[in-house]
């Protein structure tokens, strides 16, 4: 009979993984929210003029680049410290 072998995780090894996974997730939520501010800073010069429409598309875009950055934050703080 084969002997089992118990892998036990290398807590340093966590740490590390978890520390990288915070900054590439920082990193992403921070290129997100400037896109967010590029297309609301758009949307803010085609607004009232005869492209309301595209204006009202970039509004929605920027809605939804908010809403991912959020939900990047909530991922982010539910890593491991």
């Amino acid at each position: 009979m084969v002997p089992l072998v118990r892998i036990v995780p290398d807590a340093r090894q966590t740490r590390v993984m978890a520390s990288l996974d915070q900054a590439q997730l920082s990193s992403l939520g921070d290129g997100i929210d400037d896109l967010a501010r590029r297309v609301a800073a758009l949307a803010e010069q085609l607004d009232g003029g005869a492209n309301s429409d595209g204006a009202n598309a970039l509004y929605e875009a920027e809605r939804s680049l908010r809403m991912a950055t959020r939900a990047i934050e909530r991922a982010r703080r539910a890593l491991p410290a």
